[in-house]
């Protein structure tokens, strides 16, 4: 079993789905790649909802706040 909260690769993700449409189900696709069944299932239905196998980019707006003006104000 892998670490509780280590996040599943892409190539993993892609396996998942490649055994889910070959016709194995999520319990045996978790046994055999050792992630939970809940972490399967949200793959699959990712995948028939979105068609998307990557997971997304995470994390928060990277655009600076300030102008150039404002930050020289502020030094």
């Amino acid at each position: 079993m892998r670490n509780k909260y280590c996040s599943v690769s892409n190539l993993d993700r892609q396996r998942i789905i490649e055994a889910y449409l070959s016709g194995q189900s999520a319990l045996t696709i978790a046994k055999v790649m050792g992630v939970k069944r809940p972490t399967i299932d949200t793959i699959i239905k990712k995948f028939l909802e979105e068609g998307r196998v990557e997971a997304k980019k995470r994390g928060g707006d990277k655009a600076h706040k300030l102008t150039d003006e404002q930050k020289l104000a502020v030094r």
